[in-house]
């Protein structure tokens, strides 16, 4: 009780703080003053609707893990209403594309999940009313939690990993997240090890449930998509057929790598593959499309119809610069590169371009997907390379040896359908509950 009490007393001193950083990230993407006061539980007329499920899913990454879920208790439950919350403007949009029809009939609606004061969180609660409350991942914020305890309503964190770093951090401040943690009603984990962790941090044993990675789930893009994307890369291409490389979820100072490795790619064969390059962050396709010129490249924007008939012989490069395009781009790709792992963000998910039986390559930089970067390279799925140099020579290597490529893509297939089954083991443990609670 300490620790929380001083923990609310360091926001309320650090308030300031919070509204200028919420206005620098609002100078560089303007969606962060959209809905502003939600973000302190504040809520326009209309906005305050009684939600029974409410999933949390911090960003696009967790979002689209949450979606397989928040389908399932859709279907099976005819009059149920989830409210899902995000804390950044890219995951408020996949949630708008993924449930567009269910926002439209008013059985889904998202909200910002406000900052973690006290008096927020109540005013959130009370807005909404939810009666289970599942949080993806591992979110951990001390005064939610305590508020929930305190409304009655139930926590379960959902395919949660805790990476020894992680862990780490919070051993720190355990005197804070040890009393949280056994607030947590169950916690689906991902392995023994996330498990453990969590364990050791002060989590009840009772309240661990090892259930894999929802992640291996992944549902593939839709055919007419994924043909409608290779119309696309094929128009952009020119005339003579070429191979593509994408180059996905890549970070600021990630860019000018791949970049340099495109140009080693490009001497290297005799008829250059398209690049595909789709950055994580929206904000930052001007800028990444103002370094490709920078460079001499040519590049077709995905917003742009048609702007591909402006470039006689082809465009170099394909800018993905539209949302929730990634899927079908890594489906209608010959060799993919996942960033956030030449420069030290943590990795993003490669089991996309798996299930698209696409080989993968990644940086050294993984330590948020560890565990599935050495399952991937356990069966050989892909490959993981130390800087732009090895990342030009394994991209060379798999375009001209189709028979590693497709063996390659066939391995990342059969590693997913061996890890499959989390989906079902969650679902089970959510619907336990919602029995329980009569819903």
């Amino acid at each position: 009780m300490i620790a929380l009490a001083i923990y609310r007393v360091a926001l309320g001193l650090f308030f300031p703080l919070v509204i200028l950083r919420l206005l620098w990230r609002a100078l560089r993407d303007r969606r962060y003053l959209e809905k502003m006061p939600q973000r302190f539980g504040v809520y326009a007329r209309g906005e305050s609707q009684n939600y029974p499920v409410w999933i949390h899913a911090v960003s696009v990454g967790e979002v689209n893990a949450a979606a397989p879920l928040a389908r399932h208790l859709l279907a099976r439950h005819a009059h149920l209403k989830i409210l899902i919350t995000t804390m950044t403007p890219t995951g408020a949009d996949r949630v708008a594309q993924i449930f567009h029809a269910e926002v439209s009939a008013g059985r889904v609606a998202h909200r910002y999940l406000p900052y973690d004061y006290p008096s927020a969180a109540r005013r959130f609660l009370r807005a909404h009313a939810p009666r289970l409350a599942l949080v993806m991942e591992t979110e951990l914020w001390p005064n939610l939690i305590a508020a929930c305890a305190r409304a009655d309503v139930p926590m379960m964190y959902v395919n949660v990993r805790m990476s020894a770093k992680s862990q780490r951090g919070y051993r720190r401040v355990r005197a804070l997240i040890a009393p949280a943690l056994r607030r947590i009603e169950k916690f689906a984990v991902q392995t023994d090890a996330d498990a453990r962790r969590l364990e050791e941090l002060g989590a009840r044993a009772e309240t661990l449930a090892r259930t894999g990675s929802i992640k291996f789930d992944i549902a593939p893009p839709e055919a007419e998509a994924v043909e409608a994307m290779r119309h696309d890369l094929a128009r952009a291409g020119g005339a003579k057929k070429r191979m593509v490389w994408v180059a996905g979820s890549t970070h600021d100072g990630e860019e000018e790598l791949v970049l340099d490795a495109f140009a080693r790619v490009c001497e290297v064969l005799e008829t250059p593959p398209l690049l595909a390059l789709a950055p994580r962050h929206p904000q930052r396709f001007a800028a990444v499309s103002r370094l490709c010129a920078r460079r001499g490249y040519s590049a077709v924007l995905r917003s742009a119809p048609g702007a591909e008939t402006q470039v006689a012989e082809g465009a170099d490069i394909y800018l993905a610069d539209t949302m929730g395009e990634l899927p079908a781009l890594l489906a209608a790709a010959d060799v993919a590169f996942i960033g956030g792992s030449l420069t030290p963000v943590g990795g993003h998910n490669l089991l996309e371009a798996s299930a698209a039986g696409v080989p993968v390559i990644f940086g050294m930089h993984m330590h948020n997907f560890a565990e599935i970067a050495e399952l991937v390279l356990r069966h050989e799925a892909g490959a993981q390379v130390r800087g732009e140099k090895e990342l030009a020579e394994n991209v060379v290597r798999f375009l001209r040896d189709e028979k590693l490529r497709l063996e390659t893509g066939r391995r990342g297939k059969k590693m997913l359908a061996e890890n499959r089954g989390a989906l079902a083991k969650v679902c089970a443990l959510v619907e336990e509950k919602l029995r329980e609670l009569s819903l």
